[in-house]
């Protein structure tokens, strides 16, 4: 599906094993990866990344924040899309993660001030 408009959908971590049995000829890493799939088995209501996906950011909602009596839920950037295979057939995506490189990003930032 090709759309110009933003869209998001809902996913779920899978274990880094099953991720890597899926995609026997590409080597990932447990330290700066993470595989996702979609929450729905339903095949004709499965959701993942596409075409035209790759770099766009992986959230979730970290931190409850109360402010005049308003709930807010806080996003968290954790991870920035890689790679797929196809749209939506029900296998996971892999994203790279933040986290992994954050120090290193950190030192970037620090050097450049």
């Amino acid at each position: 599906m090709h759309t110009n408009r933003l869209l998001k959908v809902y996913l779920k971590r899978i274990e880094m094993e099953k991720c890597q049995e899926l995609y026997l000829d590409t080597p990932l890493s447990h330290e700066s990866q993470i595989c996702m799939q979609s929450y729905r088995d339903d095949a004709d209501e499965q959701q993942d990344l596409c075409y035209g996906d790759s770099g766009a950011g992986l959230q979730y909602y970290s931190t409850d924040l109360i402010e005049n009596d308003e709930l807010y839920k806080i996003p968290t950037l954790m991870a920035i899309t890689s790679f797929g295979m196809e749209c939506a057939l029900g296998l996971p995506s892999v994203y790279v993660n933040i986290l992994h490189y954050f120090e290193w990003m950190e030192e970037v930032i620090s050097s450049k001030s």
